[in-house]
């Protein structure tokens, strides 16, 4: 984790109209998957696609390049005429790239391009960049080559496609004699069908104030005024299709709303393209944030897409960021922030941070992809008030390339319920609940359960240890006014353990119940040998664990009580 949206009854009808095309803008498609988001949009792993390139993977070793691929597999493309190809099972208009390219000798990225073939014809040139990939020696990181250890190596490309692509027809990404990348990594697509949404009703354009798309000139001043008169006319600001850049500085918002014609089509791109919230009511709906991000400064809150108070009744509903420190990182004084339906990816540290005693906070039905900590979090600092009631349901999370994909530091009755968590490289769990980073004493209930967890838990090679897919680490202070329930959660093919427990601390008052753990690396579940206290499971059933069911190193200093129905240990 950092430290550091004529005639009075046809008005009303028309903002009913697209209000309710906001809400429900992201229930296109189900999840594969009971547990997670439901998404709009086609995912296709490039190891089951058809190719004559090579299949790397799988590989879970810490700075491998197929560690930090979905699955831990990735084709590679690396000579003319090579492809990887997939059929289309919906038809799309839009499309994803997950891939990986050579950084510069010196740092600062290279620039290629890639060929996508429609049912077998030539269709377009995609333009590359390695310019936000790639950091190398120890946390933080640089960019540097010459430090060594270079990770962090894929990104994103999204785009319209030049032509629509049917339902059943294929899809190649081919590297022709004009394509100069040494080798491409091809990790993933997406497809998925867009269109845009009118100005709603009421609403003040930030271009009648002299915001200019895709000139790259600093489109601030005029978003702000645009703001300033909304506020003062009861109106909401709106963000038609295009790049606008903000430049100079974050904008600072409150008690109004900012909406756009979608996240495919209105922008909001630059250094410091976000907003600082200061009171209530900010409301944010369907644009994208796209930064500049390359390096991490915990120091700094102003390479944040969303950041500071924001008091009650704020919302952000479909919004994709991408390129930023974090996406939204939220103090005290937020009471009720609703954040969903969003996509946050391709970040340099957490995707969501309620911190400080922001609190009854909720991310839900939102995807979440190559973080550079904690994908979704709340934390508590020693000192400050603590955070209470947050949430986190129904999530996707993939790839967290640094620490966990949810976590809780302490506060009180948080829950993280029915998220798919996938594939965390190093130095972190799938799911975290700990007094790490002296939090504010855990305590009420914290509720983790209806959860799918696969390939979670990482090796030794950055903590020392090796997290569980389910991490419980009474780290700072005592976890003994807390009662913790990890109920139905599935865990399969977790890098080590399945689930483990960690002092130097006591933990009491944890219950484990009705879980399933298949195919652990290590143990089913493993006691650290600083662990304290005791835990109590029943009806948890351990199946394919490499080393056997259970491990107790802690000997008689923690005591697991072994309730009725458990399987396997």
């Amino acid at each position: 984790m950092m430290k550091f949206r004529t005639g009075k009854k046809k008005l009303v009808y028309s903002m009913v109209l697209v209000m309710l095309m906001y809400i429900f803008s992201f229930s296109i498609s189900s999840t594969a998957f009971a547990a997670g988001a439901t998404l709009p949009y086609k995912e296709y792993e490039a190891e089951s696609g058809s190719t004559n390139g090579s299949v790397y993977g799988p590989s879970r070793t810490y700075l491998s390049w197929e560690a930090e691929a979905s699955g831990r597999k990735y084709v590679r493309l690396d000579a003319s005429g090579k492809y990887v190809q997939w059929t289309a099972s919906a038809a799309a208009n839009t499309m994803v790239v997950r891939y990986s390219i050579p950084d510069a000798a010196a740092g600062g990225g290279t620039n290629y391009t890639l060929s996508l073939y429609i049912n077998g014809v030539y269709t377009q040139k995609i333009n590359l960049t390695s310019q936000y990939a790639w950091v190398y020696g120890s946390y933080p990181w640089t960019n540097n080559p010459a430090n060594g250890s270079g990770h962090k190596i894929f990104d994103e490309v999204g785009f319209f496609t030049a032509s629509n692509i049917p339902s059943g027809a294929t899809v190649k990404l081919q590297k022709d004699s004009g394509d100069t990348a040494p080798y491409y990594l091809i990790d993933l697509i997406d497809l998925e069908t867009v269109s845009a949404y009118a100005q709603p009703a009421n609403s003040l354009s930030i271009t009648s104030y002299g915001a200019t798309a895709n000139d790259g000139t600093d489109d601030r001043t005029a978003i702000v005024n645009c703001i300033t008169a909304a506020k003062s006319q009861s109106k909401t600001v709106w963000i038609p299709a295009g790049d606008f850049n903000i430049k100079s500085s974050m904008i600072d918002v409150n008690n109004v709303t900012i909406g756009g014609a979608g996240m495919w089509y209105s922008k909001l791109v630059g250094a410091r393209s976000g907003f600082n919230m200061t009171g209530n009511n900010c409301k944010f709906y369907n644009f994208k944030i796209d930064g500049t991000t390359t390096a991490r400064d915990d120091n700094t809150y102003v390479d944040n897409a969303f950041y500071g108070s924001a008091g009650t009744g704020s919302v952000i509903e479909s919004v994709w960021v991408e390129h930023k420190k974090c996406a939204v990182w939220i103090n005290g004084g937020t009471n009720g922030l609703s954040i969903k339906k969003c996509r946050f990816r391709d970040l340099m540290a957490d995707a969501v941070n309620f911190c400080s005693g922001a609190s009854n906070c909720i991310v839900q039905n939102s995807q979440i992809r190559y973080s550079g900590d904690d994908a979704l979090a709340t934390w508590s600092p020693s000192g400050q008030t603590g955070c209470s009631g947050n949430k986190f349901d129904g999530n996707t999370i993939q790839l967290p390339w640094l620490a966990s994909g949810i976590a809780l530091y302490g506060g009180s009755n948080h829950s993280v319920t029915n998220n798919l968590i996938c594939d965390t490289v190093t130095g972190g769990g799938g799911i975290y609940i700990s007094s790490n980073f002296n939090p504010v004493a855990c305590s009420g209930t914290f509720t983790i359960s209806g959860n799918a967890l696969y390939r979670c838990g990482s090796n030794e090679n950055y903590l020392g240890y090796a997290p569980g897919a389910i991490w419980i680490n009474a780290q700072d202070n005592d976890m003994t006014g807390v009662t913790v329930n990890v109920t139905n959660n599935t865990i399969s093919d977790s890098t080590k353990s399945g689930i483990s427990i960690q002092g130097p601390k006591t933990l009491y008052n944890t219950k484990i119940s009705t879980n399933t753990i298949s195919g652990a690396g290590s143990y089913g579940i493993w006691i650290t040998n600083n662990a304290k206290g005791n835990t109590t499971f029943e009806y948890v059933t351990v199946s394919g664990a490499a080393q056997g069911g259970i491990l107790n190193n802690a000997g008689t200093n923690f005591v697991v009580w072994k309730g009725t129905g458990n399987s396997g240990w």
